[in-house]
């Protein structure tokens, strides 16, 4: 059995931004290896717009992998 995670990287751009893309690169780098599955977008999420797409987009993934 393998796990999947839905995640959504939500940033500020009033923050370190490049810093925040090594993290997020870091962190899916990890459940990679890992061997945890993740869905969602790869991108940096900066606003509502984002994120509820983010959210559809995990969402949808989870209808196509479940039961």
């Amino acid at each position: 059995m393998s796990l999947t995670y839905g995640v959504a990287v939500l940033a500020r751009p009033t923050f370190d931004v490049p810093f925040a893309e090594d993290m997020k690169n870091r962190a899916f780098a990890a459940l990679e290896a890992a061997g945890i599955k993740a869905v969602g977008p790869r991108e940096l999420l900066f606003d509502r717009a984002a994120a509820e797409r983010a959210i559809d987009e995990i969402r949808s993934a989870g209808r196509s992998t479940c039961c």
